[in-house]
């Protein structure tokens, strides 16, 4: 198939495993903590949202899951000012009394260097007793870590194939990120053999669970046709949703499409330029080009 000029920089598959950038960090941290929050001990269930001080104080009179909550709350600042050293201490204690949570709470605070010394080592150690104890994130970043060092080390696939089984433990127990991550191992064959059919079906799974970069690759596969034959409506279906679930690319993809009139739409500027802005505000260049394209036009 041959793409318009248009597209062709812009149609490019998933190229590494999920990223985050350090913002993002904070951002997956938080929600890790604050499901450790909700999910409280019973003496923090029975008297509701507590000040710090008395989750602190239940914590230390042995109740566990507490003490990952203390370890939250002393993490992202809640009822006070953040400390993070104290952070590790509570998610320590919660790790080592058996609370999964606590353990991959304290395994990103240990990758990151947030609060203790940077150890990827003991980082990976924390984040495989989280994943085994059924915590789909950690499971995923335990996969991440082994995914940089491959990159790292490109000589040493083996890493590529811890990674892979990480993230398909992840996606397994319901990580919408591990089966996008699993769909790139096997569409790159790193890890797994090369599987054009594998990485589709881990990357329709990550998409029905909302993860936009699954939807995106999902929707590429079927417009170049690998692992399943060529649909132009299967690839709008779900390039349109990954746009939607805020995926830069698809929504500047989706743009270009309409302003060429190619892969079986007809040319819609209006429509054009609404998703080329999305894609623009999204962060890709190239839609911030396509609102150029359609300015120089003057329609």
């Amino acid at each position: 198939m041959t793409h318009t000029p248009a597209l062709r920089p812009a149609l490019t598959i998933i190229g590494s495993f999920a990223r985050v950038s350090a913002a993002t960090k904070v951002a997956c941290i938080c929600a890790v903590l604050l499901a450790a929050f909700l999910s409280s001990g019973p003496l923090l269930a029975q008297k509701g949202r507590l000040p710090r001080a008395e989750v602190v104080a239940i914590c230390e009179a042995g109740d566990i899951p507490t003490c990952t909550n203390a370890g939250a709350a002393f993490v992202d600042g809640r009822g006070g000012p953040v400390d993070l050293v104290q952070g590790v201490k509570y998610n320590q204690m919660g790790c080592e009394g058996g609370n999964a949570a606590g353990c991959a709470n304290l395994g990103i605070l240990t990758r990151d260097g947030r609060g203790t010394e940077a150890d990827i080592a003991e980082a990976r150690r924390l984040f495989t007793i989280a994943c085994n104890g059924g915590i789909e994130t950690a499971c995923n970043d335990l996969g991440l870590t082994w995914a940089d060092q491959a990159m790292a080390e490109p000589d040493k696939p083996a890493y590529f194939v811890l990674a892979s089984k990480a993230f398909a433990q992840a996606c397994e127990i319901g990580s919408p990120e591990g089966c996008s991550n699993l769909a790139t191992a096997y569409y790159h064959g790193n890890g797994p053999e090369k599987s054009y059919a594998q990485a589709l079906i881990f990357a329709e799974k990550a998409c029905k669970l909302r993860n936009a970069n699954g939807c995106y690759t999902a929707g590429v596969m079927h417009l170049r046709g690998e692992g399943v034959p060529q649909d132009f409506a299967e690839w709008q279906s779900y390039v349109s949703f990954a746009c939607n679930l805020g995926h830069g690319q698809a929504c500047t993809n989706y743009g270009y499409m309409y302003l060429e009139g190619q892969l079986g739409v007809r040319q819609d500027l209006d429509k054009a330029r609404e998703y080329l802005a999305r894609g623009c505000e999204g962060g890709y260049p190239n839609g911030c080009a396509g609102l150029d394209k359609l300015a120089a036009t003057g329609k």
